[in-house]
């Protein structure tokens, strides 16, 4: 929508429509070849964002090694990213391969400030990769699909997790990005 129009209609993702999502629970609407479609998009959108995130930890670990990393907070890590483009970079490796095209940074930069779930994955990588880096034993850092939850902080009220690894670096993404969710611990069971 904002590559189309300039903007982004929030609104979009709260609309309910009960005609469709019977549709869709009756099976009407998702069939064995609209489902074989989308375990193909859904193969390729994993390779991306594979690469995406191969590419990702690269740079941070290049700009932060593990022995700088040690003695750093992590508001000297999130300015230092700022100062050295690595935030602006991710952003730009992104969006470029999701369109397939090259981007205007003037764009690229009003993409960035009203697609919160982009802010919030780029940051929440970020910080996942401050922890690994960190030199302190973890019983087990966060992994990719776990911090790519992250895309929901801005649209929910709150983000309810039984991961204490993941817990941490989503809340330091909300505090970064000003977000008004909550993360939520859960130590039960989930149904």
């Amino acid at each position: 929508m904002f590559w189309e129009v300039g903007e982004i209609d929030w609104q979009i993702l709260f609309g309910v429509i009960p005609e469709y999502e019977n549709a869709l629970a009756s099976g009407h609407i998702f069939d064995d070849e609209l489902a074989k479609i989308q375990k193909e998009q859904n193969r390729e959108n994993l390779r991306r964002f594979e690469d995406y995130v191969a590419q990702a930890r690269g740079q941070f670990e290049s700009l932060f090694p593990p022995e700088l990393s040690a003695h750093k907070t992590l508001d000297d890590i999130t300015a230092r990213a700022h100062a050295t483009g690595l935030i602006e970079r991710n952003v730009r490796y992104y969006c470029e391969n999701i369109l397939g095209h090259s981007v205007d940074t003037r764009d690229l930069e009003r993409f960035s400030a009203v697609f919160l779930p982009m802010r919030a994955m780029i940051y929440t990588f970020l910080f996942g990769h401050f922890h690994r880096n960190k030199g302190i034993p973890a019983s087990k850092p966060a992994g990719a699909i776990d911090l790519l939850a992250s895309v929901y902080l801005p649209v929910c009220h709150g983000f309810v997790t039984d991961d204490q690894d993941q817990q941490t670096v989503l809340r330091e993404t909300l505090r970064c990005c000003s977000f008004r969710a909550e993360v939520i611990w859960f130590s039960g069971v989930l149904r």
